[in-house]
């Protein structure tokens, strides 16, 4: 029996490798005072802010503070995406790219455009998400 609950428990901990990503993500996004930042094992990064709604603004800043992960050297691997949701987690933006396009972002003239060409919304009042 306790080799179950241990294996059980192995099983449902997170790798180190997601628990640097998850602290190293509170970091970059700790001037915004997340309600909770989580790395699903899909690798979507869900970061619940403590707002009623998220603007625009707010997703674009919270998006290109992520990502000076790369220029930081701080490591995030392993997110594919960045779901930025309010208190209820009835509202959001997703980020479809992830990490994978920071040093676009990083680079660009208009790091605005690169992240819209990337994004989709989501509101589901009656669920949350």
């Amino acid at each position: 029996m306790k080799k179950i609950v241990l294996a059980a428990s192995i099983a449902f901990a997170p790798t180190a490798s997601q628990a640097d990503t998850v602290e190293n993500a509170k970091d970059l996004l700790s001037q915004w005072q997340p309600a909770s930042v989580s790395l699903t094992d899909n690798g979507i990064l869900r970061v619940v802010l403590n707002e009623k709604r998220i603007s625009d603004s707010m997703y674009y800043a919270v998006i290109q503070g992520f990502c000076f992960a790369p220029l930081l050297q701080m490591s995030v691997s392993g997110v594919e995406s960045v779901f930025v949701l309010n208190k209820l987690e009835t509202q959001g933006w997703l980020f479809e790219s992830g990490v994978g396009s920071c040093d676009t972002i990083n680079n660009a003239s208009n790091a605005r455009v690169v992240i819209a060409g990337s994004t989709s919304t989501h509101t589901d009042t009656a669920n949350g998400l």
